[in-house]
């Protein structure tokens, strides 16, 4: 039977096979797969009792290197760059709308001008997939 993870607030608002999480909490689910809740934010700092809580989750083992890290619906700000530092994911699927707070905008193409999100990637590659609003991102790492 599926599960499905949100924050605490939505798990509380959904009930039933939904696990709500925090930033930083972790999961393993079967024999190895960990479920990490990230940092995410919908807009400028102190916008959360208007946007609601957000997070996103990274998905691999206990190894560093080799999670894929679901952005979740965020902008970009010092939450993303911790995730990077500590997981360094090999893939990162970017959420990347046409929201607005404010003078606060985020869509696609300033997704593709953001820096690489992981340490140490050289040349981000990004795949945008048309007709939907996610935009998935690469690092290609330097052999």
């Amino acid at each position: 039977m599926p599960l499905t993870f949100t924050t605490r607030a939505g798990a509380e608002r959904l009930g039933g096979r939904v696990r709500g999480l925090q930033p930083w909490e972790t999961i393993r689910i079967g024999a190895g797969l960990e479920v990490t809740a990230t940092p995410a934010r919908h807009g400028p700092a102190g916008i959360e009792p208007i946007s609601g809580d957000v997070i996103g989750f990274t998905l691999g083992t206990s190894e560093p290197g080799d999670a894929v890290y679901l952005t979740g619906d965020t902008v970009f700000y010092e939450g993303v760059v911790e995730v990077a530092r500590r997981f360094r994911p090999q893939l990162v699927v970017i959420f990347a709308g046409a929201a607005r707070a404010g003078r606060t905008k985020s869509n696609r193409s300033s997704a593709h001008e953001r820096p690489p999100p992981t340490p140490g990637c050289k040349r981000p590659g990004a795949y945008p997939n048309r007709g939907n609003q996610s935009t998935v991102k690469r690092c290609i790492q330097d052999v």
